[in-house]
This record gives structure tokens, sequence and C-alpha cells, in this order.
């Protein structure tokens, strides 16, 4: 690895500086600064007076050095530095974006798209060392493990920053803030690197300095047109296409027996959240032939037959068709896709469309990082599946309250396992929704609500409804006899 050990000792007079592994960049400024070291088997032999420069080299190039000379000089203290504006290197999203699928894998598969990384050094030598790569021999490029650990968790958890807003025309603007940015990064940090080390040549460990390039770097590998600053807000922020125009690089099969095809989207409800404990699909939207999609469609909706299985990230799924009379809209392109000749199909739940009064819905979102809502679409699920009146204009209030975990009780809205979209499981038939609709009304927190705020206000004059039905009565047989 590249942040293994590398050694320095004397022998007969001279110095003998081992790096872990033979680094490029290290090995051509040694031959050019010291051009008395001559290689050999156990690591580069320095004579003396080119001890000290020889050591800086290598401290400048590995980040941990262990110095055995009898007197040995005191290493140099470790310089973290600052950063006034982390959005201040956006300019090497450009750089960095074709290298993403290298760092995006850089965890699990470090010899994925390794060309993409000598593009970093020739655009600025300093670059590579900078986020924990460095170039090796014959074109091959070596990493710090620690690098590989921090790159994986900050791209694990990044989505979690984005912050998505579906507009009146359907596309959605996502948002970053700097603050949130730069906590997440000391956060990830402090997490995967441990405390700041005293001195140099202890540990691999990325500086404050060098916070503007990770975040270009995060910036670049998600998926989707470039993030812009606003430098008002200090925030950056980007405009993705109307759902489902905002599908994944990359699809993923499902497992069907009787036919395979590629799977645009897919949502599940769990049987965990299912009284008989099954699976049971919500959404697919599928490209494949035409044939396949008609045994794909019969499937599903035959309920004798097996059920396919769907893998959401790690965890598998055999979800079962919901039962009901027409519980799914379905969709089929009436002519070939342009591009490919292939058939789509689309299969969805009618909850998302027409919910029923007291009954829990889905709601569907895009592929985002945020998942981001459809807040007017889900006002009018609501309000049709519940029956007390609100004002559509309480959505997101709603939407916020109703994510919010408790522990005494389920979320009315809960994120549902999801590849391609991202699906809402909204449960109408909890009273709870009297107390939030109250809440937003007052203005106030749910659980600041007091009892006396629970009631009804009868509007009008209170009358027994056998009253109500004689004056009725009279009415309109006045009405007739004037008639007459």
């Amino acid at each position: 690895m590249f942040d293994t050990t590398a050694r320095v000792w004397e022998r007969a007079g001279e110095v003998i500086v081992a790096p872990p592994v033979p680094v490029r960049p290290f090995i051509d400024t040694l031959k050019t600064r010291c051009r008395s070291a001559r290689a050999s088997s156990f690591g580069w032999v320095i004579p003396a007076d080119d001890a000290e420069t020889a050591v800086a080299l290598l401290r400048a190039h590995f980040p941990v050095v262990q110095d055995a000379r009898q007197v040995a000089p005191q290493p140099p203290p470790f310089v973290d530095g600052g950063c006034e504006d982390p959005f201040r290197r956006l300019d090497l999203i450009a750089v960095l974006t074709p290298a993403a699928p290298a760092l995006r894998a850089i965890y699990h598969d470090r010899h994925e798209a390794r060309a993409a990384f000598a593009q970093l050094a020739a655009y600025d030598p300093t670059l590579p060392a900078q986020l924990g790569l460095a170039e090796s021999l014959e074109n091959q490029w070596v990493i710090a493990y620690a690098a590989q650990r921090f790159w994986h968790e900050l791209l694990s958890g990044l989505a979690q920053l984005v912050h998505g807003v579906v507009l009146a025309d359907g596309t959605l603007r996502e948002t970053i803030t700097a603050p949130e940015l730069m906590e997440y990064w000391h956060r990830t940090r402090r997490q995967i690197c441990g405390a700041v080390p005293e001195h140099t040549g202890q540990r691999w460990y990325p500086t404050v300095a060098t916070l503007p390039i990770w975040i270009a770097g995060v910036l670049a590998c998600l998926e989707g047109p470039a993030f812009t600053l606003d430098e008002s807000s200090a925030t950056v922020f980007r405009h993705l296409p109307p759902w489902p125009l905002r599908l994944p690089s990359e699809l993923f099969r499902l497992e069907v027996k009787d036919a395979v095809h590629w799977p645009v989207s897919v949502c599940v409800l769990p049987g965990s959240q299912v009284g008989d404990g099954q699976d049971v699909l919500l959404h697919l939207s599928a490209v494949g032939g035409l044939s396949k999609n008609r045994a794909l469609w019969a499937t599903i909706l035959d309920g004798r037959r097996e059920p396919l299985v769907v893998r959401v990230g790690k965890q598998r799924y055999a979800p079962r068709r919901i039962e009901g009379r027409r519980p799914y809209v379905s969709d089929w392109n009436d002519q070939p896709l342009h591009a490919s000749g292939l058939s789509h199909l689309a299969l969805t739940h009618r909850s998302a469309f027409e919910p029923e009064l007291g009954q829990a819905f889905v709601h569907l979102a895009g592929n985002d990082a945020a998942g981001a809502p459809d807040l007017v679409h889900f006002a009018q699920q609501l309000s049709r599946a519940i029956s007390l009146p609100f004002d559509l204009a309480w959505a997101a209030q709603l939407w916020a309250y109703g994510t919010t975990s408790d522990d005494d009780a389920t979320p009315l809205i809960t994120p549902l396992p999801s590849i391609g979209c991202q699906g809402y499981w909204v449960l109408a038939d909890e009273p709870r929704w009297m107390r939030l609709i109250i809440a937003v009304q007052h203005g106030v927190a749910p659980e600041d609500l007091r009892d006396d705020d629970l009631v009804i206000t009868d509007i009008g004059a209170a009358l027994r409804l056998d009253d109500v039905i004689e004056q009725a009565g009279e009415g309109g047989d006045e009405g007739m006899r004037d008639e007459g």
C-alpha cells in the first residue's frame, strides 16, 4: 500500500532510503536532486552528504516514514492548514469527472479506470498526492489504504447533504450548502483518520488546506449535470430534468425465471410493513423485447407463478402482486423505442394516482440523491386519502413532520427499497395526521400542541337532528305550495 511504512537507516557510512512501493514522482525527483543515489535490492543508497535531501523527498512523497538512524532529526510538525472558501477549486470538477468511475470503485476495485488518474497528473502534478494517489511504474497507480476508506465513506454518505426541491415545471433543483459540506468532511476525516497527527510521517492524513480539492472530487462523482456555485448563498446547485428522465447510468438485471430484461425503476413494499409478511410490488418500469415484457407482465399479474426476485442494493426481495380488482395502472409504448426498437412496460400501483380514502398510498419520486418528493402531487394524494381538510400550501411542512422518526410510533412517511426511483409509503389511515394538520394551522410543533386545540369547532346554530329534518320538510312543502 502507498501508506505502508517507508524506512530510513544507516549502513557503512551511507544512508538507505527504502520506499514501500516504487513511486515514479519520487524516483524521478530523487535522480534529479541526488545524482549520486544508486538503486539496490533493498532501497536507494544515498551518500551522507545527500541524506537529508533524500529523506526530505521521502517524507514529501510518502505519508508514513520511520527514521532508524542513530542521530535522526526531529520530524517536522504536521501542518493542517486552513480553508476559507471550500468551493475555491470547483474548476477541477471537469478534470475529476473522467476519474469519477475509478473514485467510486476505489474501495472495491483499485484497478478500475486507472488511466483517468494520469489525466489528473498531467493537469497538475501535485493533485494526485493530495488525494491519496501516486503513480507507480508501468503506468500503474497506488493508493493509500486510509485514502480508500476516506473516499468510500465520503461518497457513501454524500446523498444526505443534497437538498432537492421539485419546481412547478417538474424539474428538480438540488443544492448543497458549504457549512454542511465542510462539517461532513471534518466528521468523516475524524471518523476514518483519527485526530490530527503531531508530526509528519506518522500516517496518511488529508489536510484542511486540500479540502477544496476533495469537495471538487466528491461533487464530480455525483451523477448528472455539474453543480454551479451560487456566491450569494454559499451553496452549489444544479437542475435535473423532470422524472422519469432522471435515470441511473447503470441498469440492474432482475432475476426472472422466464423473462430477462432491463428494469429502469423498481419500488417494493417490504414484508415487514405488510400484514402477511410478504413483499409487495408497487412499481416496475422495464425495457426489453416485447415478448419478454409480456412474459414479465403475466408473471406479475398471475399470482400462481413464481414471484420475481429483485435486488435493491445488497438486499433481495421476492415481491408478489397486490390483491384486489385492477390494483395496477399499466402502460405500454405504442411504437418501439426510437433508438433500440425495444418495448417499454410501466406498471404502477393505482394509489400513486388515485389514493382511496383511509388507505395507505405510495408516492414516487425521482432517482436523485435527495429523493425529493413532488410536494404538489403529494398534497393532492393526501387530500384524497384523508378526510381532514387542509391547505395544499402546507405540503412541505406536513412532509417534514411525516418523515420525522418517532421512537414510540412508525413514521407516517417511510422510504421504500427502490432502484431508478425513490418510493415512499404514506400511512394515510393514521389519526396522527389530524394532530399534524392542526399543529401546522396553529404554527406550532406537534409536540407543543395542547389538548384544548384538538377540538372540532361548530359553525352556526347547534340544532337537534330531528329539528333539522322538520325544518327541511317544512321548507320543502312551502315551496311546493308556492309552485302550485
